[in-house]
């Protein structure tokens, strides 16, 4: 179904999104549409198709619907590549490289396995068709033989292999299992299978049985284990009962059933060992969502079965309801084994260069461009759907999409001019006003901004929805058509059905795969399942408009360039809630916030813009936030806190925030918690949030509801307006198939149904139901309305409020709220904090809308008295405002209570008294000191008044003021002081009357200023004007008398200096006779100054007259007209300058230019006089000579231009005449209209010229012959006449012009005797007629005058004129046919007819056409010298005789004749070759011999020649397959030096092997071999190259074969690559190998292919001996090595110490003929290398042993370290299992040693009882069984288990290494400081500073019959006293037993042992028997490193915490009597221990 189409009138395109609401009915429900804009709109492309440049996507065609797991698909392959390739004993090497690309081994294995296989590829030609499939072509035409060879080497022993095994292709099945339901591979290895086997290990050490709850619980799980693994997941099951009684920790969801496990064990409790013990995940108790990082809801935390990783059931997409049974894997580890959807980055690339590899790709995908260009649209369809849907071949393609515009340009012009601001420009319709995107504030690429995509032809753009369901439009600048697919909003959900039912694996892997734009499916497909599909194709200049919610894709037909935007009428609001929806389903985060944008358009359509749908949406979401804060709040919710940041949720923020669960913007509200900093969410998510209380959670919001409902009322509509505005406005219904989100339960529920009336009408706009994409489970319907009539109650029209309950919980905390808000404002005097609280409480209401009431208005209230305690606070600081005071003053009642108020009330009163003092004065004036006092009562009042500082100013003025007036009145005369200023003084007096005070000392200011004043006017005048210097200097003296200073003193001072100056410069001016300039300046300066002085005019004088003297001068020099010059004379009369010789050389000049005036005035009076003689004019020489006198002159005079411009006439004319006369006679004379020209202009002239005179007479008589000739011209027609056209050829040649007529007449004649020419040349052929009375004997060439045809004299000879017909001249006289060109050229130039022109054209011709043939047959194209293109004989002799037809001489008639002799002679020796009775095969040279003649010869041979021809087209092919496989690359050497390299290295190699006898000094016939490691890699000697010495094997290789630098060779440290390849670095082989290489290093394949192709040539060619012998030799070579090889193997079994079967020497010797042979046996080299590395790590190894009776393990673990990185195979090296036996010895010993090392820590400090006794002798047989492993053990762990299993100290308990020990100085025993009677160390304290010197233990005492100096435990005291058989010794007085109640402190203190063994005799023993104080810590203990008091049981500790109320751990039940005795003793301790404090801070001296 195709799409439809419009074409908008230029009116209808003025404004887009009017055009596309009108079409909208008839196309939304189509989904697409096609526009067509008017014709002559197209805007051009604007940018530089070479300097755009941007990143491009590769998209594989045959993956964008169908993907088969290739990544499994290529590690399958290549795991089997490896093991065949390590089978053959070849290392695997990358994919080749062909073309300069790399070649995918197993995408190419895998199109050839397509078809069929190597041998079905090569029979079918189908070789191309493998190439175009792994995109790989060469330049050269050779890619299927390339490829082919290359497959040959690399996968076709492959493939066969692959064959034999039961498989006819190496491409593993394509049939993929689920993705994520795999079961475990029986026996399978792993982390369970390990955790199973160790569980099922220690549970039989344990003796542990399963009991029938675990194996319940083991049913669901073990249906996916083999019988084998049963006992083991028992075992598991076991350990999980006894670790759930031993300890319970928090349980988490299992995720293989229903029921709760112990976090103990689980997968990721996996071993290195199978013999390890288990261990506990380190995260087992901090598990984190991998979505939103988050660890709460840890009981709906699933782990993932192959990763561990968690995931919340809520965070997945879409959620899950609860814990999935069986396996489950996360989205990550589905992605892995699906390979994740996803397109590639290709390269950066420029439009230019992304538009030629588009072509190109066509051209090699097609078959070139002319095929390309043939393919019709149908059949590219075809193509592309048959690549998605059945390719197997990879087809990658590029795509330059998402180009971002605000970067890269636009395609749209940009600016004011017709297109770039055109609403159709898609830079502008996104802002379109009528679109709501222009209220985006932020660029968003894609959506504001337009995006550009570049494609090329299959690149595609996969089905999907734009981003929130927004229009779309796009725009085709140029290229190819454009492929679109539509799916309209009611198919969506039938759309996502199909794809979900095609490919359910993919949609199971990744749900949200339709965002992804990477999932293509046929048109067809989707119309069977019943999806409306709809087709268009845009072409360049298109639009195509994708309505909201409709599913498009398409794909480009070839190269073009698009670009693309979003834009939104208000109509599309209709899916605005469906698109949020979406978006929450699939927690996807959208691209704009849907809330902000309603409010933003809000705020813009209001009133007569208001929208019914923009007031649907409002309402709905108003409705939707207003019911989930009022019911988070009637959860508990109180903290709420007002958004003012306007990005982000706080200050700072970059980012809008989104929901951690569902991603969406969090624009009008968010919930945070304070113990979960970072997470915010949604009020849907509130609960999902974490696990803390409610009262820890914070609820942001943005807009107060009441801010919203005035929104909200702002966009409504008149309700009539509803009614009219049509059914798919008023009502629109959204059907998202989509679980509903139990977040939060019924609130979603509630918010659901917003705005859903009870009977919903299904209409929209498209005329059925708008679906949203959404995972198929239960459907929600939600409907919108506008009118409050059905539904729920409403408070609002169109706005849901909360259920009843909660409304009425709300109701009444704001009553209560209210009413105490009331009692504080109304009584007062409160607590501020009362105050406070009720702020505090107002923040729970402020969010809400109207129903809060007046509430705000209190909360305003209080906010003031919260300000008037601010004020009052500020009152009683250290300045109050007296606002502040009146505000304090006037709030009555005070709302709260100060103690202050009443002075803060004097405190105003005295203040206003003060204020109005100062209003009173106001503007007065007043005297100095009634102004201070009053400042000085202002500042002692603490108070800030404002009129305070002014008041203080202005004093400060007024004391300023009058201190500097007294001092300038006081000032005299002649005072020495600084007169003051003039102007000081105004500023003073202004100072004065601004400061408003009375001051005495004006009046005196004020005289001194008049005076001043006088002054300043008189000076002002007198200055104004010229004053002489007198009166200057009267001034001054004025000025001296007067007290005050003006600037007008300086002036005159200044002056009157400057005068003076100048005076005495002007007089030294002219002294000094200084330059005109320096007199002028003086004299400026002086006039400027202003003074009237007698020396200005004096220096005026003498400058005048040197001026004028200077001017004279310049007069004299130049050239002055008349004027000028009677000018200066007539100045110089004027000062009385007549005397001066200057003045008289000027006057007689003057007189001269007088008198030559009068002489050029009668001259041309003379030539304008008609009347004057002829003989009287004046000649040219008088002209000259009167200029020449005036030019004497020097002056500028008027009549000398017009003498000298007719000079100048008469000059040219007499030029022109000159060199007319020069023409005469020679080859080019003068036309006679030239010299009529030169005659006619000299009419005008009246000079007489004499060179004019001399032409006449020429130009008179030519004009005479002209007139003969036009006589016998005009009668040639009628009457010709041959003697008078001879007479005026002869005459022509006398005449001096060239005229028109002599052209006519020599034309003529020559036309007569070229067609006399014509008839005696081609007498045979053409008739030509001779005029009349023309001489027939007279030879038609011979002229005697100039004639065009004297050109032809030379190429005709006078034989060829004279012939006749029928009389031929012989050959050699022949003319040649260029003579019979030029005959026809200059016979058109004279005028032949056309007829006879014609006949001598066609012969000519014939004769060029004979002469080519001739020519292509005697110089035929030839290649290399060789005729490429030959003639028959026949052919040749039919030739030969047209050319002797001809009647011109042609060439290479001899050559023919010669040719067909030399073929006759060849074709007879061919025949007795080949034609031969013996069948031996034909020698190639003889054979070359003739093929040679033959191809230099132009004459074919027939079936001889072919046959000879397929002899060498077949060497030719074998030769160059030979070079090609034999030849290097680009090496440019040739085949015989390439042979020589190749036949000497294996000759050298097999020389070598042949005397290799496992290090023998003979070869095979006895002789001396040479040593095997002595020469270089190149078997040659060191020589005077550069070499380098390896610094371990010390062999010497040259510099260049080894590929080093020479500078390196004088290191001491170098080590050659043989010994690299030893150490395991086989790198340096490579290097080697290409530097060594002199060949292609062909493969014996190869060569034996080679061979086999010689030997089936006809001919014997010299390459198949030499290469007969290379495959013998190197076959040999080969084997040899192979036996040596097998042998080292066989050796390698045997233990190290056995002799080896291969030395090292000889190792070496062999690899470096593998490096140094030039056929390819690099697959050797790792299996020699191998050996080599073997042997060395051998040798190190037996050294290693045999070194040490018990090597250490670590030495042994680092063998077999080296051993792997070495790469030695285990199974091959007998040496190696034994180290690895005795590594995994020390192992087990160490890993037992650590177990029962852990076993022994778990006991520390417990008794020695029947168990722990049996553990250390376990642990004593484990140490004593460390002699019997074969190594050495750590002895660190070996000497710990043997000290720690001994007994210690008195008490006998298992070693705690958390209890310090005291070791005796006497003996090696070991006590607890406790328990020997010390103090033990605290944690700061070193053990040093606690012991004490010389310390002797117990036994020691007991033995030396001392006494004990400590304090022992009674117990301990009596067992030493048994143990000894004697009462033990006492201390000092007394006895050591029996006395522990005396045991004192060093204070004198007595012990905690001893007062609460005082207090328990007290207390006596409870009801049950035990004694309250006791255990084994009874006595004087000190410390203790548990927690508990020093000296307290454990069973104390309960008893004190049950006594308190708090609960004990252990359950103890105690009577009120027990409680009460057990808080004596408490009461007792603290009291004791409180005394003990305050003595330790007395005896520091602190109290």
């Amino acid at each position: 179904m195709e799409a439809p189409v419009f074409r908008p009138t230029e009116q209808e395109f003025a404004d887009p999104l009017a055009f596309i609401a009108g079409v909208r009915e008839a196309a939304e429900p189509c989904g697409i549409c096609r526009i067509v804009p008017p014709p002559g709109w197209k805007p051009p492309f604007c940018l530089d198709p070479k300097r755009v440049r941007f990143r491009t996507r590769a998209q594989v065609l045959n993956q964008l619907q169908s993907r088969r797991l290739e990544a499994c698909e290529a590690d399958s392959f290549w795991a089997e590549y490896r093991k065949f390739a390590q089978g053959l004993g070849r290392p695997h090497q990358r994919n080749p490289i062909l073309g300069g690309r790399e070649v995918d081994l197993y995408r190419l294995s895998k199109a050839v396995s397509l078809r069929g296989g190597f041998e079905k590829v090569t029979a079918k030609k189908e070789w191309k068709d493998v190439a175009r499939a792994v995109q790989v072509h060469l330049g050269n035409g050779n890619t299927s033989y390339s490829l082919r060879n290359l497959y040959q080497k690399h996968l076709l022993e492959f493939e066969r292999h692959m064959a034999a095994d039961g498989g006819a292709a190496a491409t593993p099945p394509r049939t993929p299992s689920p993705p994520h339901r795999p079961g475990p591979a029986p026996h399978s290895e792993g982390p369970i299978a390990n955790l199973c086997q160790a569980a099922a290990q220690m549970a039989r050490q344990e003796g542990l049985q399963m009991p029938e709850s675990a194996a319940s619980r083991a049913s669901s799980r073990r249906a996916s284990l083999t019988s084998g693994d049963e006992e083991a997941v028992d075992a598991l099951l076991v350990l999980g009962a006894a670790a759930e009684q031993l300890q319970e920790p928090k349980a988490k969801k299992s995720k293989f059933g229903q029921g709760d496990v112990s976090e103990v064990g689980g997968p990721s409790a996996a071993l290195d060992t199978p013999l390890a013990p288990i261990r506990v995940p380190d995260n087992i108790h901090t598990l984190l969502c991998e979505l939103c990082e988050g660890g709460h809801h840890e009981n709906q935390i699933v782990l993932c079965d192959e990763c561990d990783r968690g995931y919340h059931l809520f965070c997945m997409v879409p959620p899950l309801e609860r814990v999935p049974e069986g396996d489950w894997f996360c989205p990550k580890c589905l992605a892995k084994k699906t390979e994740r959807c996803a397109f590639k980055d290709g390269p950066e690339l420029t439009l230019a260069e992304f538009s030629e590899m588009a072509r190109a790709f066509e051209r090699n995908y097609w078959g070139g461009a002319q095929a390309a260009q043939r393919v019709t649209p149908q059949k590219l369809e075809e193509e592309f759907w048959t690549i998605v849907e059945k390719g197997e071949d990879l087809v990658e393609v590029f795509y330059g999409a998402d180009i971002d515009t605000k970067v890269h340009g636009s395609g749209f012009p940009k600016g004011q001019d017709t297109y770039g601001a055109h609403p159709w420009n898609l830079n502008n319709l996104p802002k379109n006003p009528n679109s709501l995107l222009k209220h985006i504030p932020d660029d968003i690429p894609g959506v504001v901004v337009p995006w550009m995509y570049v494609g090329m032809q299959f690149s595609s753009f996969c089905w999907h929805v734009e981003d929130h369901m927004f229009y779309s439009i796009n725009y085709l600048h140029w290229g190819a058509p454009k492929r679109w697919y539509g799916v309209p909003s009611r198919g969506a959900a039938k759309l996502e059905e199909a794809m979900r039912t095609h490919l359910a694996d993919q949609f199971d892997a990744c749900p949200d795969l339709l965002f992804n734009l990477v999932t293509m499916m046929n048109p067809q497909v989707l119309r069977n399942c019943g999806v409306p599909v709809y087709e268009a194709i845009q072409e360049e200049g298109e639009f195509v408009v994708t309505f909201p919610n409709a599913y498009h894709a398409g794909f480009n037909m070839g190269l073009n360039c698009a670009e693309a935007v979003n834009f939104a009428p208000v109509d599309w609001l209709r899916f605005g809630k469906a698109s949020c929806d979406r978006y929450r389903s699939f927690r996807r985060q959208g691209v704009v916030a849907h809330e902000e944008l309603l409010l933003r358009a809000a705020q813009e359509l209001q009133g007569a813009k208001a929208s019914p749908l923009l007031q649907c949406e409002i309402n709905r979401v108003v409705s939707s936030e207003a019911l989930l804060r009022h019911r988070h709040w009637s959860n508990g919710l109180r903290k709420f806190v007002k958004i003012k940041s306007a990005i982000g949720l706080k200050e700072g923020d970059e980012e809008d925030a989104t929901c951690s669960i569902c991603r969406q913007y969090l624009h009008l509200s968010a919930v945070t918690c304070a113990s979960c900093p970072g997470r915010y969410v949604c009020l849907l998510h509130m609960s999902q949030l974490c696990e803390c209380n409610v009262s820890q959670y914070t609820l942001l919001y943005r807009h107060p509801l009441l801010q919203l409902e005035e929104i909200s009322d702002s966009v409504r509509v008149k309700e009539e307006e509803v009614h009219t505005c049509g059914p798919e406005e008023a009502k629109v219904e959204t059907k998202i198939e989509a679980k509903e989100d139990t977040s939060d339960g019924q609130v979603v529920g509630a918010m659901n149904r917003v705005g859903t009336p009870d009977d919903p009408v299904q209409v929209d706009a498209a005329g059925g139901v708008v679906d949203a994409a959404s995972p198929p489970q239960r459907p929600v319907t939600v409907k919108f309305t506008f009118n409050g009539r059905k539904g729920k109650k409403r408070g609002r029209e169109g706005t849901m409020l909360p259920n009843t309950e909660t409304m009425a919980s709300f109701r009444g905390f704001l009553a209560a709220w209210k009413q105490r808000a009331e009692n504080v404002i109304k009584n007062g005097g409160s607590r501020v904090a009362e105050i406070d609280n009720l702020l505090n409480d107002s923040e729970q209401f402020l969010w809400a809308g109207s129903e809060v009431g007046d509430a705000r208005k209190l909360r305003e209230k209080l906010l003031s008295a919260k300000d008037w305690v601010a004020t009052v606070k500020r009152c009683s600081g250290h300045r109050a405002k007296l606002e502040d005071l009146e505000k304090v003053v006037s709030w009555q009642p005070p709302p709260a209570r100060f103690s202050n108020l009443s002075a803060l009330r004097s405190l105003y009163e005295a203040s206003r008294d003060w204020v109005a003092r100062c209003a009173e004065q106001g503007d007065k004036v007043m005297s100095v000191d009634a102004l201070e006092v009053l400042v000085t009562k202002g500042q002692s009042l603490n108070v800030d008044f404002p009129q305070l500082p002014g008041m203080e100013t202005r004093l400060k003025n007024a004391l300023d003021v009058r201190s500097t007036l007294q001092n300038i009145l006081n000032m005299g005369p002649d005072s020495c002081g600084v007169r003051a200023d003039a102007v000081h003084l105004r500023r003073l007096q202004q100072r004065a009357s601004h400061a408003g005070v009375e001051m005495p000392e004006l009046q005196g200011v004020q005289k001194l200023l008049e005076a001043v004043q006088k002054w300043q006017d008189k000076v002002r005048q007198r200055l104004g004007m010229t004053v002489p210097l007198p009166e200057l200097r009267e001034l001054l003296e004025e000025a001296m008398e007067l007290r005050a200073y003006t600037p007008e003193v300086g002036t005159l001072q200044v002056l009157i200096k400057k005068a003076e100056d100048w005076s005495a410069l002007a007089a030294a001016s002219v002294k000094r006779q200084d330059s005109l300039k320096k007199m002028r300046e003086v004299l400026h300066s002086g006039e400027r100054l202003g003074v009237v002085m007698k020396e200005v005019e004096e220096l005026r004088g003498v400058l005048r007259r040197r001026e004028w003297e200077a001017s004279a001068k310049r007069a004299q020099n130049n050239r002055q007209t008349i004027a000028s010059l009677q000018e200066i004379l007539a100045e110089a009369i004027s000062f009385g300058a007549e005397d001066s010789e200057l003045y008289a050389a000027l006057s007689n000049r003057l007189t001269k230019a007088m008198a030559w005036n009068e002489q050029v005035s009668a001259l041309m009076k003379a030539l304008d006089d008609d009347s004057t003689h002829e003989g009287d004019k004046p000649s040219l020489e008088d002209l000259e000579a009167l200029v020449k006198a005036g030019t004497a002159l020097h002056l500028r005079m008027e009549t000398m231009q017009r003498t000298t411009s007719l000079l100048a006439s008469c000059n040219a004319l007499k030029s022109r005449a000159a060199k007319i006369a020069s023409r005469i006679g020679t080859t080019s004379p003068p036309h006679l209209e030239e010299a009529a020209k030169v005659f006619e202009d000299a009419l005008g002239l009246k000079l007489k010229i004499p060179q004019l005179e001399e032409l006449r007479t020429s130009f008179d008589k030519t004009t005479a012959w002209c007139g003969k000739a036009r006589a016998v011209l005009e009668g040639w027609s009628t009457e010709p006449s041959g003697p008078a056209l001879g007479e005026l050829c002869g005459e022509a040649g006398g005449l001096h012009f060239k005229t028109d007529e002599m052209d006519d007449v020599l034309a003529l004649d020559a036309r007569m005797r070229i067609q006399a020419l014509i008839g005696r040349v081609f007498a045979d052929h053409v008739a030509a007629d001779i005029p009349c009375g023309w001489n027939d004997q007279l030879v038609p060439l011979d002229v005697q005058h100039a004639s065009p045809i004297t050109a032809l004299k030379a190429m005709f000879s006078d034989a060829v004129q004279a012939q006749t017909a029928g009389q031929r001249v012989s050959l050699p006289d022949r003319p040649e046919p260029e003579a019979g060109f030029a005959l026809l050229r200059i016979a058109e130039e004279v005028g032949v007819s056309e007829s006879i022109r014609s006949e001598v054209d066609q012969i000519l011709q014939t004769a060029v056409h004979v002469q080519s043939q001739m020519k292509q047959a005697l110089q035929a194209p030839s290649h290399n010298g060789f005729v490429a293109a030959k003639k028959t004989v026949d052919e040749v002799f039919s030739l030969l005789g047209e050319a002797l037809k001809s009647p011109f001489r042609l060439e290479g008639i001899i050559e023919l004749e010669e040719i067909i002799d030399k073929h006759r002679r060849w074709e007879t020796r061919a025949k007795e070759v080949i034609l031969r009775q013996d069948k031996a095969r034909l020698p190639w040279s003889e054979a070359q011999g003739l093929i040679q003649e033959l191809q230099k010869s132009p004459v074919s041979a027939g079936s001889l020649g072919e046959r000879l021809s397929s002899f060498a087209d077949n060497v030719k092919a074998f030769m160059d397959q030979l070079k090609c496989d034999v030849a290097r690359p680009g090496g440019g050497s040739k085949m015989g030096q390439v042979f020589g390299h190749l036949v000497s290295s294996v000759r050298t190699v097999h020389r070598r092997v042949d005397c290799t006898d496992m290090g023998s000094t003979t070869d095979c016939n006895g002789h001396d071999a040479p040593r095997q490691t002595d020469d270089c890699l190149c078997f040659q000697s060191r020589g005077n190259e550069a070499a380098l010495s390896c610094s371990d094997c010390k062999e010497w290789f040259h510099a260049k074969c080894v590929g080093a630098p020479v500078a390196q060779s004088k290191s001491k440290k170098w080590v050659c690559p043989l010994c690299q390849a030893a150490r395991g670095h086989p790198e340096a082989l490579a290097v080697c190998s290409g530097k060594l290489r002199k060949t292609g290093r062909p493969s014996l394949t190869k060569l034996e292919a080679l061979l086999q192709g010689a030997r089936a040539l006809e001919v014997c060619i010299p390459e198949e001996e030499q290469l007969s012998e290379i495959v013998t030799l190197f076959n040999s070579w080969q084997a040899r090595v192979l036996g040596l090889l097998d042998s080292n193997d066989e050796a390698r079994k045997l233990q190290a110490g056995d002799a080896p079967a291969v030395p090292e020497a000889v190792l070496r010797s062999v690899l470096k003929g593998v490096l140094h042979v030039e056929v390819d046996a690099s697959w050797l080299l790792e299996r020699v290398s191998e050996a080599l590395r073997s042997e060395r790590w051998r040798r190190k190894a037996a050294a290693t042993v045999k070194n040490s009776l018990k090597p250490p393990i670590d030495s042994l673990q680092r063998l077999l370290g080296e051993g792997c990185a070495l790469h030695i195979d285990p199974s091959k090296d007998a040496t190696f299992l034994s180290i690895q036996a005795s590594v995994s010895q020390g192992r087990q010993w160490t890993d037992r040693a650590q177990t029962l090392y852990g076993d022994l820590r778990r006991c520390s400090g417990q008794p020695i009882d029947d168990r722990n006794s049996e553990l250390l002798r376990r642990i004593r047989d484990h140490v004593a069984a460390a002699e019997a492993v074969p190594c050495r053990v750590d002895a660190t762990l070996l000497e710990g288990l043997r000290e720690k299993s001994m007994p210690y100290c008195l008490c006998a308990t298992v070693y705690d290494e958390n209890r310090p020990m005291l070791g005796c100085e006497f003996c090696d025993r070991w006590y607890h400081y406790e328990c020997v009677g010390l103090k033990s160390p605290q944690e700061h304290e070193v053990d040093e500073e606690v012991a004490p010197d010389n310390y002797r233990c117990p036994h020691c005492c007991m033995e030396a019959a001392q006494a004990y100096p400590h304090c022992l435990q009674r117990d301990h005291a009596d067992a030493l006293a048994r143990q000894y058989g004697r009462q033990a010794p006492e201390r000092d007085s007394g006895s050591i037993s029996g006395h522990m109640d005396g045991c004192k402190r060093e204070n004198g203190d007595p012990c905690a042992g001893s007062v609460e063994r005082g207090a328990a005799s007290e207390a006596g023993t409870s009801d049950g028997g035990s004694p309250l104080l006791a255990g084994p810590s009874g006595g004087c203990a000190g410390g203790s490193g548990n927690g508990r008091p020093l000296g307290i049981s454990p069973a104390a500790v309960d008893e004190f915490m049950v006594a308190l109320g708090v609960p004990s751990a252990g359950g103890l039940v105690m009577t009120v009597e027990d409680q009460l005795r057990a808080l004596d003793v408490l009461e007792q301790m603290i009291k004791n221990k409180k005394e003990e404090l305050r003595a330790q801070l007395c005896g520091n001296g602190r109290r």
